[in-house]
């Protein structure tokens, strides 16, 4: 029921300049709807923060499952899984909800649009149902690593925050943040040891 994901998906007021000066006027934000969504489940999941990182870019959500069998990825635990020049592959959904649309036929895209109007929070729903939410794949090859980065260039772009990035092993070495879109040979991932960290995490309120 744990979901690894960025901290800037799980608060997306995080290190938000607007977020920060509504908080110090007395806004306080919050989730109006926050779930997500697996290839092969019709239905949503609602999500809750378990915990965030406070210095890199990583969260642990938690999700009830329902006794469903999501599929789980294999996490490198030793800390030797990503080498530069070697080969990644990338998961994820760039582009988000537009690129799930151009994905479908357009028959079905317009029966969609039809029925649920401009709603994104509807036309995810009836994407899901349709089992239309699937993610996108690339590949490409590590360019660097460093004790915060892991530097690829498999094609990404907005949307994709979160993703797995796994290396020829079909292990997961790092989990997707960023992307510099002025030089498409660097996007960017936190590796997995500090997701590592985070899961063995004491809980808020648990005994020490």
């Amino acid at each position: 029921g744990l979901l690894l994901t960025n901290r800037h998906v799980a608060e997306p007021w995080w290190n938000d300049d607007t977020a920060e000066r509504l908080a110090k006027d007395g806004f306080e934000p919050r989730f109006v709807t926050f779930r997500a969504f697996f290839p092969r489940e019709n239905e949503p999941f609602p999500l809750r923060t378990e915990r965030v990182a406070e210095a890199v870019d990583l969260a642990l959500v938690r999700l009830d499952l329902r006794k469903r069998k999501i599929p789980v990825l294999a996490l490198d635990t030793t800390g030797k899984g990503a080498v530069p020049g070697q080969p990644v592959v990338v998961l994820g959904y760039p582009a988000g909800l537009e690129a799930l649309l151009a994905k479908a036929e357009t028959t079905l895209v317009r029966q969609i649009l039809n029925e649920s109007g401009m709603s994104s929070e509807r036309v995810t729903e009836a994407l899901g149902r349709k089992g239309l939410i699937r993610p996108s794949t690339t590949q490409g090859h590590i360019g660097d690593v460093t004790s915060t980065d892991i530097v690829f260039d498999a094609p990404t772009t907005q949307g994709s925050s979160g993703g797995p990035v796994l290396n020829k092993s079909g292990r997961v070495i790092a989990v997707e943040y960023a992307v510099l879109t002025k030089f498409e040979g660097s996007s960017f991932g936190v590796p997995i040891g500090y997701a590592l960290e985070l899961m063995k995490a004491p809980r808020k309120g648990a005994d020490d």
